[in-house]
């Protein structure tokens, strides 16, 4: 039992390149790209040619506050580089990657926050993330369609491109809404997450000033039955052609 539980720990600390007390970002190497593009859809990746310094640590570890993140050295894996056309020269480079494609960051890679921005708008589309109890004040005014996710929630984090793609699409259109997440691993969600009875993830609501409408039942990644969802009880109606 304790070969097994060493095994484990082993094998957790070499699977990522560094690990922080909340973050991990996971170490991309030959062998493993692909399945990491395919568990953590959608994924961000920093290419480089030297070990990561602690100013590039603390810059990743932001980055996980809003999708999954993987770090990878061109020098001694080359093929994840090669198959995302990145050169050695070229690094360091950023990109998210998904299981359709690899969207490179096209800015100076120096601008932090201009990054941060990026990664923030190609992953989240028009989601609000709350952060403090403050927040929830947002939720007394206006329409809000609510996301209830948590830290251990897979299925919120592959369907958080599906989430971002409905915001996406609901800003195109006369809806006046707002797409939100709140995390009931936070304990300053704890109290609101029990008060609207939050016992699976991810759990979505409708809230009309301040008031859950209705609960939303179907499949996320379903975009149009969303907004469909969203037109029927906002009392949107459909031009038919």
């Amino acid at each position: 039992k304790n070969m097994k539980s060493c095994l484990f720990v082993f094998v957790i600390l070499f699977a990522c390149v560094y690990c922080g007390s909340d973050a991990i970002v996971y170490e991309m190497h030959d062998d493993n790209y692909e399945g990491l593009i395919a568990r953590h859809d959608p994924l961000v990746v920093y290419y480089t040619t030297s070990e990561l310094s602690q100013e590039e640590k603390d810059f990743l570890e932001q980055l996980t506050s809003i999708t999954s993140v993987s770090a990878v050295n061109c020098k001694k894996n080359e093929y994840p580089c090669l198959d995302h056309r990145v050169s050695v020269k070229s690094c360091p480079r950023i990109a998210i990657a998904d299981k359709k494609s690899v969207q490179q960051f096209k800015g100076e890679i120096s601008n932090r926050d201009e990054v941060i921005a990026w990664v923030n708008h190609r992953v989240l589309g028009f989601v609000n993330r709350f952060t403090s109890r403050d927040d929830l004040k947002n939720l007394e005014s206006g329409n809000w369609f609510v996301r209830f996710t948590s830290d251990f929630c897979t299925s919120c984090k592959e369907t958080t491109v599906n989430w971002a793609t409905t915001s996406l699409v609901a800003k195109g259109t006369s809806l006046d809404v707002t797409l939100v997440d709140i995390n009931c691993s936070r304990e300053e969600f704890d109290d609101f997450c029990k008060e609207n009875n939050i016992k699976r993830h991810p759990n979505i609501k409708l809230f009309v000033d301040g008031e859950v409408k209705e609960t939303y039942s179907d499949d996320i990644r379903n975009i149009p039955n969303n907004i469909k969802f969203l037109e029927e009880n906002l009392g949107i109606v459909r031009d038919e052609l």
